[in-house]
């Protein structure tokens, strides 16, 4: 495999010695992130993409009454120790914590976007449409019920950069004339514009 102009690893998940890391919060809870999974990189041109090449990277149950907080962060690697990266997490989530939303005043934020329940309503209804016509005329049976696949992409505050989420609408059954769908946001990518 060549490597890339600027990668500077064989494994091409380091760009000029930094790292870039999905970082997600549902409904003001928790921040998520996995320190040890950085976004696979590749740069083309004057943008650098990241993605993550399985939904087994990252896939979550969402509900349209959900506000989910999508971010990509970037830092430098390797890290030192797990205690650095404990300490990192720590100093992270506290800085963002403390930012009342503004996650752009945030040094390590390359990126972001809130999903708003209005948002996921939006893309659930899509999905549902695309499930109905792709289902035809649907039975009273689970049998034959596909799972459509619909991807939203996002453009983050900055306007120059995008954030892509998958969303995924999955059929759990269909009686007395209504679908119920459970829905998964998953495989993050993300395109950074260099100018």
């Amino acid at each position: 495999m060549q490597k890339s102009a600027n990668m500077d690893n064989p494994s091409n998940t380091i760009y000029k010695g930094e790292s870039f890391y999905l970082m997600t919060r549902r409904n003001g809870e928790k921040w998520k992130v996995n320190l040890n999974r950085p976004f696979v990189l590749h740069l083309s041109g004057s943008t650098l993409f990241g993605q993550f090449i399985t939904s087994m990277w990252f896939k979550s149950l969402v509900a349209s009454d959900d506000c989910f907080d999508v971010l990509v962060i970037k830092t430098k690697r390797p890290w030192a120790s797990k205690k650095a990266q404990e300490d990192f997490y720590k100093e992270l989530t506290r800085c963002l914590d403390n930012c009342d939303g503004n996650y752009e005043e945030v040094i390590w934020v390359e990126m972001w976007k809130r999903y708003m329940s209005s948002d996921l309503e939006n893309i659930f209804a899509d999905l549902d449409a695309k499930m109905i016509q792709e289902n035809g005329i649907l039975s009273g049976e689970n049998r034959g019920l596909k799972n459509i696949h619909v991807s939203s992409t996002h453009t983050s505050r900055n306007g120059s950069h995008s954030i892509q989420m998958c969303f995924d609408g999955v059929p759990e059954k269909f009686e007395e004339g209504v679908l119920t769908t459970n829905y998964f946001m998953s495989c993050p990518s993300f395109a950074l514009n260099f100018h």
